[in-house]
C-alpha cells in the first residue's frame, strides 16, 4: 500500500473516523488489497464494534499474520468483545510471546 494512503488512514484512525477507513478500503478491489490494507480495515471494523466482520477480515490474512504480534492482538481484541474469552487469551498470549512487554497486550 502506498505510504501516502497509509498515512491518511492512520490520521483517520486517530480522529476516530473508522467508517471512512472502511469505505475507502472497500472501494479498492478485494484482489488488490494487501496485508496492510486488510489489517487496517479489520482494525477499523474492531473500532466500530463490528467484531465478527473484523475476524472475517483477519481470517483472510491469517497465514501472513502468524508471526505478527499486532495481528494476534487485534484478533484477541475482537474475540474478547465477542465474549470468546478462552480464544482471546490464546491470541493475547501469542501476541505477548511475539512481542514481550507490549503495553496494550499486557493490559
Amino acid at each position: 500500500m502506498e505510504q501516502r494512503l497509509t498515512d491518511q488512514l492512520n490520521e483517520w484512525h486517530e480522529m476516530d473516523e473508522h467508517q471512512r477507513i472502511i469505505d475507502l478500503l472497500l472501494a479498492i478491489p478485494e484482489e488488490k488489497r494487501d496485508y496492510e490494507a486488510i489489517s487496517i480495515m479489520a482494525r477499523a471494523y474492531n473500532n466500530s464494534g463490528l467484531y465478527e466482520e473484523a475476524l472475517y477480515q483477519f481470517d483472510k490474512i491469517a497465514e501472513a499474520g502468524k508471526q505478527d504480534s499486532l495481528w494476534h492482538y487485534r484478533v484477541g481484541f475482537a474475540l474478547y468483545h465477542l465474549q470468546r474469552y478462552e480464544e482471546a487469551v490464546q491470541a493475547f498470549s501469542i501476541s505477548n510471546q511475539l512481542e514481550p512487554g507490549d503495553q496494550s497486550t499486557e493490559y
